[in-house]
């Protein structure tokens, strides 16, 4: 499966390698698509990959980001933990799977970090995770949706004005959580775009920003939502940057935004 259509799809973007890992080339740096074999393969699966993608500098074989999971910045609904090669499934269907997911994100997202890679001189902007671009903004909200404790708070976690309520709270961390499970669990409610188009344009923490964009980049277009793109892309914030990028390049394939 990885040696045949996936490594010719690959191959044909412009990659080198040979199953489990290809490389683009960039001057100094390659992006690089790795498939890692996974542990928990069942009986009846032959076997399960996951796809991981990062960018390294040659010359020093230092990492520049990665290894992201490419599920992690894939659509909701296209999101699964790994690819796999199941009794009922063909290897061509399996092959089509990955290719797709691969030709519409994983190769946008290195190439907009191949365009903007030396940016490792402040580690507090490192991209370690697309979704959680500053790792101590674990609030209670997430422990809260993760299961991991109740509501302390006393707040209305259960319906859309709560959590937009709370994407304007003074703290960072509730703003993003709020942003994230707004989007998650009321998709379709009209002020979703609006309020995610103000976070990602207006928000004082670049973690917000980060988030709101990231969120936006495969919600139906509108000129508001290209607009918030646009402005990200002199922000200050690599993650901000990327997620601006990212999103154009993306969304021109996707919804005919203009680049």
């Amino acid at each position: 499966m990885l040696r045949g259509p996936v490594a010719k799809a690959l191959r044909d973007l412009g990659f080198t390698g040979t199953f489990r890992a290809f490389s683009l080339r960039a001057g100094e740096y390659q992006g690089i698509v790795h498939f890692q074999k996974s542990r928990y393969s069942t009986a009846d699966e032959i076997p399960s990959y996951q796809a991981l993608l990062s960018i390294r500098h040659i010359p020093t074989k230092s990492r520049c980001w990665g290894d992201v999971v490419l599920r992690g910045i894939l659509p909701q609904a296209r999101s699964h933990p790994q690819y796999s090669l199941t009794a009922d499934q063909s290897p061509d269907e399996a092959a089509a799977k990955i290719v797709g997911d691969l030709q519409g994100y994983g190769y946008p997202a290195l190439i907009v970090g191949l365009a903007e890679p030396d940016f490792d001189k402040d580690r507090s902007d490192r991209l370690e995770a697309f979704r959680d671009a500053e790792s101590g903004l674990r609030g209670p909200l997430f422990t809260y949706f993760t299961g991991i404790t109740t509501n302390p708070f006393g707040w209305d976690l259960e319906t859309a004005n709560g959590l937009l309520e709370l994407t304007h709270h003074q703290q960072a961390e509730v703003r993003r959580s709020a942003a994230d499970w707004l989007v998650y669990r009321f998709p379709d409610d009209a002020r979703v775009t609006p309020r995610m188009v103000a976070l990602a344009m207006d928000d004082t923490h670049s973690a917000v920003r980060a988030m709101a964009l990231s969120l936006l980049v495969y919600r139906q277009g509108s000129s508001e939502v290209s607009a918030a793109l646009s402005n990200g892309l002199d922000d200050p914030s690599y993650q901000v940057r990327w997620w601006a990028r990212y999103g154009r390049r993306v969304r021109a394939c996707l919804v005919k935004d203009p680049v």
